[in-house]
Order: structure tokens, then sequence, then C-alpha cells
């Protein structure tokens, strides 16, 4: 994040210490900010683990189910 006119970085500081908490205050959040920011996992690695534990359920319920006949 890059301060301007519009968003200073003392008016950015003071809107997080009005909200910090345990976790979230100035100095963490400005050790984020130097270090690169905030990532998020790949999606398409997200999305197939999720596809491989529904897989997963519905070969367990195909047994169960064969398993009662």
């Amino acid at each position: 994040m890059e301060f301007n006119d519009t968003m200073t970085e003392t008016n950015f500081r003071t809107f997080i210490e009005a909200i910090s908490n345990d976790i979230v205050n100035w100095d963490t959040l400005k050790s984020v900010m130097i270090n690169g920011g905030v990532t998020y996992a790949d999606t398409n690695i997200l999305m197939a683990r999720i596809m491989d534990h529904f897989e997963g359920l519905e070969a367990k319920e195909t047994k169960r189910g064969s398993g009662a006949n």
C-alpha cells in the first residue's frame, strides 16, 4: 500500500490503532506491509483439495451403502 495525500500513513495508523486488538495492531500490520503484504493460497490448489475431500466422502458412502445390501 502506498500512502499519498488522500491516505496518509498517519491517518491510516490512527485508524488501525482505533480498531486494534491482540492480533491486529499498527506494528504487526506495518510489518506485514513492509514484507509484501498479505498473500492468499492458489485457488486451484484449494479447489483440488475440496474436490478430493468430496470424492473421498462419496467413495465412503458408496462402500457403506453397498455393504448394507
